[in-house]
């Protein structure tokens, strides 16, 4: 039961993205032919575009949040401790806390790319202040309640930028080529961006997730061969590839 339901939740999310794009693309050919005058096309195409960036945040807040990992009894010979945990923990909250960090740079330099072209004097990269803000973060992940609000600070940017993008490209605001980092991010490829900063948060979470489960922390030990560790990890590249293929069928 529980197998055929998985396939038939596939089967409904791929059909999803290989025919909504095309729904979509209708509304804007219908809108582009009677361009001048007022139509409803535009507002449901502008609605539709909000519409998946939307489903996604609540797909990951309720299904890529509040993991419970099962019960592993850790065995001496099977544990990672010392030296290597602490390596393993500091890289961790390093990754995360740098993609959180970028992540909400990159919303910033978006909003005021939009609002002011020549704003590349607003938010200059300062290396020292990168660093302190990343060691703070790292601190706070270790909370779990910061830890959470942290991850919906995460869906909230992706909503947001997720719309910023949208509606730039419905009125056609182009980025300029030093929008982040001069020739990388630009307007063609920002939401590819996008979504691969949000699919490398979503694991890096999961993984810090595990990590500061239970008393893993407290005991400085964990299972070297965790168990059953990849299903979740399996189930948020299948979605992100998803939404991934989606975007890529509506703006070809």
């Amino acid at each position: 039961m529980i197998i055929k339901l998985n396939l038939l939740r596939i089967f409904i999310i791929s059909l999803l993205v290989i025919i909504f794009p095309l729904i979509q693309n209708q509304w804007l050919n219908l809108y582009l032919f009677d361009k001048n005058s007022f139509t409803i096309y535009k507002t449901l195409y502008f609605l539709s575009g909000l519409l998946i960036p939307v489903l996604v945040s609540i797909t990951s807040l309720k299904n890529f949040t509040f993991y419970k990992f099962s019960n592993y009894k850790i065995k001496k010979n099977k544990e990672i401790t010392g030296k290597l945990l602490f390596i393993i923990v500091v890289t961790a909250l390093f990754i995360f806390s740098s993609l959180f960090l970028t992540y909400l740079f990159i919303n910033f330099k978006i909003f005021f790319n939009i609002v002011i072209s020549n704003n590349n004097y607003l938010l200059d990269f300062n290396f020292n202040k990168y660093i302190i803000s990343v060691v703070i973060i790292s601190i706070l992940l270790i909370f779990r309640k910061l830890k959470l609000i942290i991850k919906k600070i995460i869906l909230i940017n992706f909503l947001m930028i997720s719309s910023m993008i949208w509606y730039a490209k419905l009125n056609n605001i182009l980025f300029n080529d030093t929008f982040l980092v001069k020739n990388h991010l630009t307007f063609d490829n920002v939401n590819s961006i996008n979504l691969l900063l949000l699919l490398s948060l979503e694991i890096s979470y999961y993984l810090w997730s595990y990590l500061s489960q239970a008393n893993y922390l407290t005991d400085w030990s964990i299972p070297a061969q965790p168990n059953n560790l990849l299903i979740s990890f399996v189930k948020i590249i299948f979605f992100y590839l998803m939404v991934i293929l989606y975007y890529f069928i509506i703006s070809n």
